[in-house]
């Protein structure tokens, strides 16, 4: 994939290709460290192409925060942040052609809470997001056409997974709650 970015009557050329495992593995742990600045940066550089890193460097610091912005859409980590609604998991999707970011809606079936923490317990890195995949695919009726969202968009497993266990949390802390009124009555 080729980028043209215009910038103060300048076009800059990038070319970019998927990060390597090693890298998506080294933004994963430096976000979930807090380092969220140098992630960026790993995932940015790991993303353009080797003859293009130096001009990227030179480039304004305009031009290489726009370029992580497209970089980040293309691999899945959108603007949008997913959401539940209505026992509906809306999912922010980048369309390259169309240059904006729009959201496909799944149904949401039961999510195993349980089974989904004993598959996480050891994971990290790509290992950590291929579970959480897991996890979603299973956790919604349209399972193929959710299969090509998470192929797509190699990272947005990591924006779509806590959504969905924020929601089972507060699920089971509304149940808990009911249930200690009702006993005290």
């Amino acid at each position: 994939m080729e980028l043209d970015i215009q910038y103060q009557g300048q076009t800059f050329t990038f070319r970019f290709s998927t990060p390597s495992e090693k890298d998506i593995n080294a933004f994963i742990e430096l976000n979930r460290k807090g380092k969220t600045e140098k992630a960026s940066k790993v995932l940015v550089f790991s993303a353009v192409d080797p003859r293009d890193r130096t001009k990227l460097k030179d480039s304004p610091e305009l031009v290489r925060d726009r370029v992580a912005v497209i970089i980040g859409q293309h691999l899945g980590l959108t603007e949008e942040d997913p959401y539940i609604e209505d026992e509906k998991l809306y999912v922010p999707v980048y369309d390259p052609e169309l240059e904006i970011e729009m959201f496909e809606e799944f149904t949401l079936k039961s999510f195993n809470y349980e089974k989904t923490k004993e598959m996480l317990k050891n994971a990290r890195g790509i290992k950590l997001v291929e579970k959480m995949k897991e996890a979603i695919i299973d956790s919604v009726e349209e399972s193929q056409k959710m299969k090509n969202v998470l192929e797509s968009f190699p990272l947005i497993a990591i924006r779509i997974f806590p959504v969905l266990v924020k929601t089972i949390e507060d699920e089971v802390k509304a149940e808990i709650k009911k249930s200690e009124s009702l006993q005290q009555k």
